[in-house]
């Protein structure tokens, strides 16, 4: 059980039982004895000079105190002394302070008769140690563990099938005492699963960590545990708030691009070969700010930007639109727009909105129209501009 306030001393400290989870002592019949592990590690980047460490075991753990043994790894590297009835004393054999980097150091407290109180106590550390940052000095910590009813277990909290595919289910089983109610947290659910020991999860669309929480009540006490196990899902589906890409992007199926407030920025080039649909609403758009192909269908629903040259296959445009640089296929456009559609340089689409019709301009010269029906007329100028001839190219 690691503490919570490891951040008060250089080194990081954390205690496991034997049994675990702990149990308390039986009201009547033969003494319930425990083992607590302490490992003592460095989790930070800077090496840490251990001068001594103090260990003291609380009489709420233990109504034995004088009984406890002890031992420590290496014992060549390392002394304990009992200092007082449930304190120890963790030395350097060497007199001299110990570096700690990325090896761990393990000291083992057993033969403990745990008392009959459930419960919470507290394993109080003082550490004397110093390191480049920081100077020689006294550091406190407590390290919970926590007492649960005798006769309590929990564990081999696992799934049956530790890789699924994307949008399945998953099944987990996991062995519990009737002393608990338990509550299954995944994905910003909670699941009361108390009455079970095998349960299906919803279909998942990504990694998920499930935390399976055992809650006790007794002798007016509330005490807790936790187990968690991780699935994987094959090909997840990647759910972001936004998402950006500075590289070269593929997106080799359909792209949707839907909700309300949705934006989609491509900062590289792009390659769509599938069908491109883009927004819902005005809140939504899509920015393509370097080369961009797409082969497929693309619809838009919202506004469109394009910075860099791009080549549309199809292009449905069903709002805003506004191009600096295009190759375009197939324009398919509704009989009004609500904006002008500019294309870079002197080129300009506009709207004849009294004949519902596109106007390709050239220095703002009307050179080609279609119509609603598709009907494309082009003229023809001479060299003041004037109007020479005008052609209906596909009536």
């Amino acid at each position: 059980m690691k503490t919570s306030d490891s951040t008060i001393t250089l080194l990081d400290y954390a205690i496991n039982t034997t049994p675990d989870p702990l149990q308390a002592g039986p009201q009547n019949g033969n003494t319930m004895y425990a083992a607590l592990i302490l490992v003592v590690s460095n989790g930070g980047n800077a090496a840490v000079n251990l001068e001594s460490i103090q260990v003291t075991i609380p009489p709420d753990l233990t109504n034995n105190l004088e009984s406890i043994l002890y031992n420590a790894d290496p014992q060549r590297v390392w002394s304990i002394t009992p200092a007082s009835p449930g304190v120890f004393n963790i030395l350097p054999v060497s007199g001299k302070p110990v570096t700690i980097t990325t090896e761990g150091v393990v000291f083992q407290f057993f033969n403990i008769a745990v008392s009959q109180v459930v419960g919470t106590v507290q394993i109080g550390i003082i550490e004397t140690a110093s390191s480049s940052a920081a100077g020689s000095d006294d550091r406190f910590v407590n390290i919970p563990v926590t007492k649960f009813p005798y006769g309590f277990f929990f564990s081999n909290f696992t799934p049956q099938i530790p890789l699924v595919q994307d949008n399945q289910t998953v099944t987990l089983t996991w062995e519990g005492s009737s002393q608990a109610k338990y509550a299954m947290y995944y994905n910003n659910e909670v699941v009361d699963v108390t009455n079970v020991r095998k349960w299906t999860s919803k279909p998942i669309t990504n990694d998920v960590t499930f935390l399976l929480r055992a809650i006790v009540v007794s002798q007016g006490e509330t005490v807790i545990k936790d187990l968690t196990t991780t699935v994987i899902v094959a090909n997840p589906q990647i759910q972001a708030d936004t998402l950006q890409v500075s590289g070269n992007a593929q997106l080799l199926g359909n792209v949707s691009l839907g909700a309300s407030g949705t934006t989609l920025k491509v900062t590289g080039n792009s390659n769509l070969p599938g069908n491109v649909t883009i927004g819902k609403d005005m809140a939504s758009q899509l920015t393509l700010n370097a080369r961009t192909v797409v082969n497929g269908e693309i619809n838009i629903l919202a506004p469109l930007i394009v910075n860099a040259r791009t080549d549309f296959f199809s292009l449905k445009v069903s709002n805003n639109m506004q191009v600096l640089n295009a190759n375009i296929s197939n324009l398919s456009c509704p009989k009004i727009f609500t904006e002008v559609l500019a294309v870079s340089g002197a080129w300009k689409i506009s709207v004849d909105r009294e004949n519902a019709s596109l106007v390709f301009s050239f220095l703002n010269i009307p050179m080609v129209i279609i119509s609603q029906h598709g009907v494309i007329t082009s003229m023809t100028y001479g060299s003041d501009n004037e109007l020479l001839k005008t052609q209906v190219l596909n009536g």
